[in-house]
């Protein structure tokens, strides 16, 4: 678990998504409110990774929670990680799927976090095709 916060904490939030295509692509969002960010690259991807900044450390303990949504429906839906801002301290979170993650055309990486504190955020998911 260590391992997931060695370099930042990232983390998405209720915001639109912005889809970004070129050398690096991503999806982001930034708000103050509930963090629930969808990406689908409609391809297949790899996960590279996902980023969360917080403008303050979280002080109510609640979990960030990254989903694989399969597009098979919600019996396949997968969560692939679960951490708490609060609980790890500090404001920058990145995760790096130890394994690769796939996902197919149909299928969305999912960010979420119910953010009480109404802290500030930028999450971005990074993927390649």
């Amino acid at each position: 678990m260590k391992k997931f916060f060695t370099i930042l904490f990232c983390l998405a939030l209720f915001a639109p998504a912005t889809l970004n295509a070129g050398s690096g692509l991503y999806c982001s969002a930034t708000g103050a409110t509930a963090v629930s960010l969808s990406c689908r690259a409609y391809d297949n991807a790899t996960i590279e990774r996902v980023a969360i900044k917080l403008s303050a450390a979280a002080t109510t303990s609640q979990n960030v929670v990254v989903t694989l949504d399969s597009g098979l429906g919600a019996a396949y839906d997968t969560v692939v990680r679960v951490f708490n801002p609060q609980a790890l301290g500090g404001t920058s979170f990145v995760w790096s799927p130890e394994c690769p993650l796939s996902i197919g055309p149909t299928d969305a990486i999912v960010v979420t976090y119910a953010n009480t504190d109404t802290l500030t955020y930028g999450v971005t998911i990074r993927y390649s095709l």
